[in-house]
């Protein structure tokens, strides 16, 4: 997927501040997507077999490098159900505060 996905965002004027909230956690949700391809080709790397001491050295490296990026991944992700949740509040907040100018 090319671009930024903002499905399921809210349109609604009254609604704007859970509407940004959707499109931070669509940002981070296709940031983790990003992060989780880089992991997945720097593994792919990391399991070719590497004869050389030099070889070893970097087939090291790269798989602390992918463990870090499946934490950030992980931690990504986690962000990003707490901004949907964040978003809900916020959209039942601003529904509330519409009723109440009625």
């Amino acid at each position: 997927m090319d671009g930024w996905a903002y499905s399921g965002i809210s349109c609604e004027p009254w609604a704007a501040v859970s509407g940004a909230v959707e499109a931070t956690e669509a940002a981070v949700r296709w940031n983790a997507t990003r992060l989780a391809e880089v992991r997945e080709s720097a593994a792919a790397v990391a399991s070719e077999s590497w004869e050389s001491p030099a070889g070893h050295n970097f087939r090291w490296y790269l798989d602390e490098r992918c463990r870090e990026l499946a934490r950030t991944v992980e931690l990504l992700e986690a962000s990003a159900e707490q901004l949907r949740e964040c978003a809900r509040l916020v959209r039942d907040a601003e529904a509330l505060r519409l009723q109440a100018g009625k």
